[in-house]
């Protein structure tokens, strides 16, 4: 229980697919020297055609380093995109490919994966059923927690454009209401001033 409970604290894989849609990050042409660029895709099974799920879903996108002896370290992965279970798919086969070690992949696995499109393919394994329905709860959660976000946004935005306008009307009646006496008061104090001119230069 105290587990589940952890799990809800932390994002779930999808949520790391949702944030590559949203901030999209570009990855230079090839993977630094010493490192490999690693494709996960979610939802990947035995026999799936990559090409077809691709176009239907997308893959978490990341470069790797490789450890001294040339092996990527499956831990690794599993801990950046937050998954319970991280194997490399033969895209030859469309299938699970073997490792020798289930943490790491070999060198010679590594540039026989990698042949065709230096890239390296992963799946996570189907989860628990309890691993499922915690990510399912915190996806529920998040998008809760966004949609009310969005409605305060909105409705904040909306009140303080009531606000603001309310504070213009009332700063531009101010300006009549003070303005109109004065700017009159000045016309008559002028007026007043030239008809003494004038009076004054007729009694001379």
């Amino acid at each position: 229980m105290l587990d589940r409970i952890t799990a809800l604290l932390y994002p779930t894989p999808q949520e790391y697919l949702n944030g590559m849609w949203k901030f999209v990050k570009t990855l230079p042409p090839d993977a630094p020297p010493k490192h490999v660029r690693v494709h996960v895709y979610l939802g990947w099974t035995h026999g799936c055609d990559e090409t077809e799920f691709v176009m239907r879903h997308s893959a978490l996108v990341g470069d790797f380093p490789l450890d001294r002896a040339g092996r990527l370290s499956l831990a690794r992965v599993k801990a950046k995109w937050a998954l319970r279970g991280c194997a490399p798919i033969d895209p030859c086969r469309r299938a699970k490919f073997d490792t020798v070690h289930p943490e790491y992949i070999s060198p010679l696995a590594i540039r026989v994966l990698t042949e065709t499109e230096g890239v390296l393919k992963l799946f996570e394994p189907t989860p628990s059923e309890g691993t499922i329905a915690t990510r399912n709860l915190r996806l529920q959660l998040v998008t809760a927690y966004d949609n009310f976000l969005s409605a305060l946004h909105e409705a904040t935005l909306g009140w303080l454009a009531d606000t603001i306008g309310l504070l213009t009307t009332a700063v531009l009646l101010t300006m009549v209401v003070l303005g109109v006496p004065a700017a009159l008061g000045w016309y008559f104090l002028g007026t007043q001033r030239w008809l003494a001119y004038i009076v004054v230069a007729a009694s001379r």
